[in-house]
């Protein structure tokens, strides 16, 4: 641990990540950060090996930082942990052939197909975006997920109206204001 920075931290938060329930770190940035041996461990992949994969990456060796997680037995401990939002890309490059568990590696292997579909779909100019029943599948949203996504975007859309009717009337205020200060 000795290149990785130490981060300030302000909380603990149980991070469900691909099924797996980790004790999370929030710093005083309010960054969540995983530690990625119980990421390792769940997955039931060599930790050794990730972690040194982990500090090779010209990428996530830049976000690695030790945080100090408080476990179950109350025993403080160093982690190396990543910052949430780069989880599901460290995933990408997991080899599922050396995931334990052949269930776990099933799901990598969908969910890395999944996530180059996607970014395919993404960062193609000439790909019309993927129909939205594409994307409830790959997301596995389930209907009541559905529900409260639908009432979100009705909730936003009435915002929006109520927000352009406030406008005009300010402009008409401030149009009237103007006239009166003409006089």
């Amino acid at each position: 641990m000795s290149k990785e920075k130490s981060l300030s931290i302000i909380d603990q938060k149980t991070v469900l990540l691909e099924g797996a329930e980790i004790t999370g770190a929030i710093s005083d940035d309010e960054t969540v950060y995983v530690p990625l041996r119980q990421f390792c461990d769940f997955l039931g992949i060599d930790w050794h090996a990730q972690r040194q994969r982990t500090q090779r990456h010209h990428f996530y060796s830049e976000y690695m930082r030790s945080v100090k997680i408080t476990a179950k037995d109350g025993k403080t401990r160093d982690q190396l942990a990543l910052p949430v939002d780069l989880c599901h890309g460290w995933l990408l490059g997991i080899n599922p052939e050396r995931v334990r568990d052949p269930e776990t590696a099933a799901k990598i292997k969908k969910f890395q197909r999944d996530a180059h579909r996607l970014l395919f779909e993404l960062f193609s100019s000439d790909m019309k975006p993927s129909p939205a029943a594409n994307i409830i599948t790959t997301l596995n949203l389930t209907p009541k997920m559905m529900d409260g996504i639908t009432e979100n975007r009705q909730l936003i859309n009435f915002n929006l109206i109520e927000t352009n009717d406030l406008r005009r009337e300010l402009e008409i205020l401030k149009e009237e204001l103007r006239k009166l200060k003409e006089q």
